[in-house]
């Protein structure tokens, strides 16, 4: 077991001690199982009416494959316990697969075939005695059962002449006596959830699943065995909980696996959940739960902090760390603790020391996320001592207190997102000077915000886009745009090669534009995304062209108004005809994304052209087309392409597609393919899945 397991077991351990807790769980699981009971019954009695009787309906092919699975599921749904009172059967179901598992495990020694665990001599032994012991507590239980035959309900007899099984008017029902002797079958095994006719059944499979003269096959080709390079690279592209996972097969493994199992950590202050009954109390009775549990809450992160603390092998390994205080900031507001006061550093103070105590002791944090929390002066001097830091990611928190923060030059990743506690906090900020040495740096305007400007003063303090290459700036309006070219055409040099302007309510205006432009024109820009451009006449493209000579990849997102938000394919105002020439100035362009919806009365539209070869009226036949297929994008692509000699890929949704890549034959004629997903190779020039543009 690792950190995870053993901290899970030691807080069910606690909770088990708890008498209300038990009764709680108890009342939970028969509610819920009587639920599930209720809806399973409410589903094979709906089914009975819905199959198909294949005697009246044929079935196709497919039909037959789907048929031959609802059967599946439905006997399995007919497993129900001999005893109807028992109603936590469902809340323990996972028993099937273990029994299961134990068949398949033995039966995999005899066929060869590999699962993860491994066949190995000693897995085998393990095995054997299990299914032996097994074997024999069944065939005891069985020798105290009393067999009796009971009526089948109306539904049972639809159900199995429907699903093709032997109709028969009675079921079998187990009784084991004295009860004691099923009660420690249960508890030995945990199948206290299956009817007994399903363990005799699967006991019998099992049982003659053993050969006579049983010659086990084991394996002679182990996972460690594979070069170390290679089982680095496994743990690499697994997951966290798949590392785990390796991890726990072999010794060797899990020492491998350490790396990569610690490397990621969460830190969430939980709260529990406030019933209905809550809000009806006084409240004088409503501030004192709130802050038993509010204290409680305080207790159990402290506990987790506590546990880090005292192991050096999980700090050692830690490069990535995530703290979310969403709860923490919502109790906060309930408990109405003004930030920074007293009550709230009592509250929550010794949370705050234990993380500065904690980041003072992980050598290797490459990667921070923070979100809902409040950042005292030790966490950031303990977040910005990090020597390998190369990422911030902060949303929803607040600086406290006016003080200076220490210069961290290891940082290359900044992201700041201004959904914090307050719509005027802009203390957010105040992170980006003491990054000198930053490369990518996203910003993202939160709803309600009222304002992104910090103000002349914190702007003219320091410079930030000399070393400054790649810049995001989501949900923008126009003043925001407007501030940041003001900051910019102040910078002593701009050295940005992406660039990603997002915006909303009504988009980039004309104006605005030309300013953006302008302020840009000395920047080496390679990628730029324009999400939200409020007019797009084809004289936009000649001057981006000559603002940007050696741009690679260029997406623009047409809005008509304030109302529309997205990047949705939209009727662009001109045909794709007229924009087609002005890519001509672009002599490096690869990438060309836009958010053009085909029109039905283009003329280049691939119906369109068949239509009028035919002789037919384009007034309003042309309006019957609506069929899109994937040539009526390849002949604009064509079309662009011809203009623009560079051009390998045409996008007309950047998120979803379609997609056209181009090429040109030996003849010189263009060739271009159609897709209708857009591929994940073109994330450099769109990019929609974290980590964008990261150093």
């Amino acid at each position: 077991m690792d950190s995870e397991d053993e901290k899970f077991l030691d807080r069910l351990a606690e909770k088990a001690e708890d008498s209300a807790w038990r009764a709680c769980m108890y009342r939970t699981s028969q509610n819920l199982s009587f639920l599930s009971l209720s809806l399973t019954r409410f589903w094979c009695h709906l089914t009975a009416w819905l199959i198909p009787d294949e005697k009246r309906i044929p079935l196709k092919a497919w039909q037959k494959e789907e048929w031959e699975s609802l059967k599946s599921l439905l006997n399995g749904l007919m497993q129900y316990p001999d005893d109807d009172n028992k109603l936590d059967w469902h809340y323990d179901y996972s028993a099937v697969y273990r029994l299961e598992r134990l068949r398949d495990s033995i039966q995999g020694f005899y066929s060869g075939n590999l699962d993860l665990t491994g066949r190995h001599p000693y897995r085998y032994q393990d095995l054997w005695g299990q299914c032996h012991r097994f074997i024999a507590d069944v065939a005891h239980l069985y020798s105290h059962c009393r067999i009796e035959e009971v009526p089948c309900t109306p539904l049972n007899l639809r159900l199995q002449k429907r699903l093709g099984n032997e109709i028969r008017p009675t079921r079998t029902v187990y009784h084991v006596e004295p009860d004691d002797i099923r009660e420690r079958f249960e508890r030995v095994w945990r199948c206290g959830a299956l009817n007994l006719g399903y363990i005799f059944e699967m006991t019998a499979e099992l049982a003659n699943s053993i050969p006579k003269d049983p010659r086990p096959i084991f394996q002679k080709l182990l996972l460690q065995d594979l070069p170390p390079e290679l089982i680095h690279e496994i743990m690499k592209m697994t997951s966290h909980n798949g590392a785990r996972r390796l991890g726990s097969a072999s010794k060797y493994l899990r020492q491998v696996a350490k790396s990569y199992m610690y490397k990621c950590r969460k830190l969430d202050i939980p709260f529990d959940e406030l019933d209905s009954a809550w809000h009806e109390l006084p409240p004088a009775e409503r501030a004192d739960i709130l802050m038993a549990r509010a204290r409680r809450s305080c207790s159990v992160i402290l506990d987790e902090l506590d546990f880090i603390l005292s192991r050096p092998d999980i700090m050692n390994y830690m490069s990535f760390l995530e703290m979310f205080g969403e709860n923490y900031h919502q109790v906060q507001e309930m408990l109405e603790f003004e930030i920074g006061g007293q009550d709230h550093l009592e509250m929550f103070g010794p949370i705050e020391s234990r993380i500065s105590l904690l980041l003072k002791q992980v050598p290797n944090l490459a990667e921070i996320h923070m979100a809902y929390l409040v950042l005292s002066k030790d966490m950031m001097e303990s977040i910005m001592s990090l020597n390998g830091l190369q990422t911030i990611r902060v949303s929803q928190a607040y600086i406290i207190d006016d003080y200076e923060i220490s210069q961290c030059s290891s940082v290359a990743n900044l992201y700041i997102s201004f959904l914090g506690f307050d719509e005027t906090d802009l203390s957010l900020w105040r992170i980006l000077k003491p990054c000198t040495s930053l490369q990518y740096l996203s910003i993202c305007r939160g709803p309600g915000m009222v304002e992104l400007d910090p103000g002349p003063e914190f702007c003219d303090s320091f410079d930030p886009f000399p070393p400054l290459k790649r810049l995001e700036v989501g949900r923008a309006q126009e003043e925001d745009l407007l501030f940041l070219c003001r900051w910019m055409q102040d910078a002593s040099s701009l050295n940005l090669t992406h660039l990603w302007l997002s915006t909303v309510e009504g988009g980039i205006s004309p104006d605005l534009m030309d300013l953006i432009l302008d302020t840009l024109q000395s920047a080496p820009m390679q990628i730029l995304v324009l999400n939200g451009v409020h007019s797009v006449p084809p004289s936009l493209f000649d001057d981006i062209a000559n603002a940007f000579p050696g741009l690679r990849g260029l997406t623009v997102e047409y809005r008509e108004g304030p109302q529309q938000d997205g990047s949705k394919l939209r009727i662009w105002p001109l045909p794709s005809y007229e924009y087609a020439p002005h890519l001509r100035d672009f002599h490096r362009l690869e990438f060309f994304g836009w958010n053009f919806k085909v029109s039905k009365r283009e003329p280049n539209f691939h119906h369109t052209l068949c239509g009028f070869e035919s002789g037919f009226r384009p007034d309003h036949e042309v309006d019957a087309q609506v069929e899109e297929s994937l040539a009526d994008w390849e002949s604009i692509a064509r079309v662009l392409a011809a203009y623009c000699k560079t051009l390998t890929h045409v996008v007309f949704d950047p998120v979803q597609g379609p997609e056209c890549t181009i090429a040109h034959s030996s003849s010189g004629s263009i060739v271009v393919t159609g897709s209708a997903d857009v591929s994940p190779e073109l994330q450099e020039f769109y990019p929609t899945m974290s980590p964008f543009w990261e150093i």
